[in-house]
C-alpha cells in the first residue's frame, strides 16, 4: 500500500509559541494581570468539558472516536466573513450556533442514517451532497474547503486506516506525542488538513489546533466511562487551541494589550490576514499565556492540579461572557 506520508514534522509548538511572544511587537502580554487571573482562577475548581450536548453520540465506542474526530477535521469557520451572521443548524427542533451547529449537522446526518464515517461515502462525497448535509437557518462559510478537506479524510482514512479514525488512535498506542507516532503527530503528518504552521521572522510556528483539540474532546469524552485513552503525563504536553475566542477573552481581562492598527482592524471587524505576523502573535500569545496561568496556579495549588485543557475551557468560558468584545477575524481553515 502506497504511503502518504511525507517529510512533514511538527514543531514544538509550546516552543515555538514562546519564541513569537518575546519577540512580539503588535500583542503585548502584560505578566500583572496574568498573575491576577491566575489568582482568581486558582480558587475555583476547574473543571474539563464532557461533550454530552445531543449534538455528540452518547456511547463510549469507536463509532464516538470517528465521529469526534472526523468533526474537528471541518471544525473552523462558523461566521460569515462578509456580514457576521454565526452559522446555524437545528437538531430535534432546537438551533445550535457556531461550531455546535455543525455538530448538529453531521449528528442529524449520522441518525438519519448517511454513512459519514464510512471512507468510502467521504472520498467521494460531493458539494452538493455537503451541502444538504450542513443546510441550515443560513450557508455554512467555506463549505468548498470542507468539501475537499472531507475528500481527503476519506483518502487517507482508505489508505493508511483501514477507513476509521479509531485505527489511528489505536496505533498510537495511547500517547499524543511520541517521535511522530502520537496521535496529534499522526494527524498532522498524514492529514494535510490538520496541518496549522505559519512563518514568523524566517521560523516555521506550529500550532496543530484542530489536531490538538480533536485529541482533547475524544480524551475529554473518555474520561466520564473511566476509559483513558492517554496517560496523564501525555495530555499535560497539548496546549491550549489557539483560535479567535481565547484572545478575545485575554484582550477582555486586561492581558493583551493590542498596537493600536491591530486594535483599529479588530473593532471594526476588519479581516488580518492569516499567517500575518499580527495572527500569528495573536495565537502564539495566548499559547504562552494560558501555558504562564497553569504555571502559577500549580505553584498555588500543588504539582499538576491543572493543565492546558482546564484553562481553555475557563478561558473559553470568560470569552462567552464578555459579549459586546470583539474578536478578530481571518480567512483560514485552522479554526
Amino acid at each position: 500500500m502506497e504511503s502518504l506520508k511525507d517529510d512533514y514534522k511538527l514543531e514544538d509548538i509550546l516552543l515555538g509559541a514562546k519564541s513569537v511572544a518575546y519577540e512580539s511587537r503588535n500583542v503585548r502580554i502584560n505578566y500583572d494581570k496574568v498573575r491576577e487571573v491566575s489568582q482568581r482562577y486558582s480558587k475555583e475548581d476547574l473543571q474539563l468539558p464532557a461533550w454530552d450536548a445531543p449534538v455528540f453520540p452518547e456511547k463510549l465506542n469507536d463509532e464516538t472516536i470517528d465521529f469526534i474526530l472526523l468533526g474537528n477535521s471541518i471544525n473552523f469557520a462558523f461566521n460569515d466573513f462578509k456580514t457576521g451572521e454565526k452559522y446555524i443548524h437545528e437538531y430535534k427542533g432546537v438551533p445550535f450556533k457556531g461550531a455546535y451547529g455543525m455538530w448538529a449537522a453531521l449528528k442529524g446526518a449520522l441518525d438519519e442514517g448517511l454513512p459519514i464515517l464510512d471512507a468510502d461515502y467521504l472520498e467521494n462525497l460531493s458539494g452538493p451532497e455537503t451541502k444538504k448535509i450542513f443546510d441550515g437557518a443560513n450557508r455554512i462559510p467555506m463549505l468548498n474547503e470542507r468539501v475537499s478537506i472531507l475528500n481527503e479524510v476519506g483518502r487517507v482514512l482508505n489508505n493508511k486506516y483501514e477507513g476509521h479514525f479509531y485505527n489511528l488512535v489505536e496505533r498510537a498506542d495511547g500517547r499524543l506525542f511520541n517521535d511522530g507516532k502520537g496521535l496529534v503527530e499522526l494527524l498532522v503528518g498524514d492529514f494535510p488538513s490538520f496541518r496549522d504552521d505559519a512563518i514568523y521572522h524566517g521560523k516555521r510556528i506550529s500550532f496543530a489546533k484542530r489536531a490538538q483539540l480533536g485529541s482533547a474532546m475524544v480524551y475529554e469524552k473518555f474520561l466520564p466511562g473511566g476509559s483513558r485513552l492517554f496517560d496523564e503525563k501525555d495530555v499535560e504536553r497539548l496546549t491550549v487551541f489557539a483560535d479567535y475566542e481565547l484572545p478575545k477573552a485575554l484582550r477582555s481581562m486586561g492581558i493583551f494589550e493590542y498596537d493600536a492598527p491591530l486594535a483599529d482592524r479588530i473593532d471594526n471587524e476588519k479581516l488580518i490576514g492569516a499567517g500575518s505576523n499580527e495572527e500569528v502573535e495573536l495565537r502564539a500569545c495566548t499559547i504562552a499565556v494560558a501555558d504562564e496561568i497553569v504555571k502559577e496556579i500549580n505553584d498555588i495549588k500543588g504539582s499538576n492540579a491543572v493543565n492546558a485543557l482546564h484553562i481553555d475551557y475557563r478561558l473559553w468560558l470568560d470569552g462567552r461572557n464578555y459579549k459586546d468584545a470583539k474578536a478578530h477575524m481571518a480567512i483560514t481553515t485552522a479554526y
